[in-house]
């Protein structure tokens, strides 16, 4: 029988399941170095709300803003 799991090879879906987790992985890792240079740097809505409210000089620095993907 073609569904029989007594005849299929051991690690076969596994090894299916973990090439697809590494594939994802790879992309995602692609998309973050490779296009988030060319993100927008213009203040999204919540910097004009906080300018429009008056509480945008309460803004700090954050803590990862000097890492690779800032």
């Amino acid at each position: 029988m073609a569904g029989d799991r007594s005849t299929r090879k051991p690690g076969v879906d596994r090894r299916n399941v973990l090439l697809f987790i590494v594939g994802g992985l790879i992309v995602a890792l692609g998309l973050a170095f490779f296009v988030s240079p060319f993100a927008s740097s213009s203040p999204d809505g919540l910097n004009k709300v906080a300018a429009e409210e008056g509480f945008s000089d309460a803004e700090g620095e954050h803590a990862t803003a000097e890492g690779p993907l800032a």
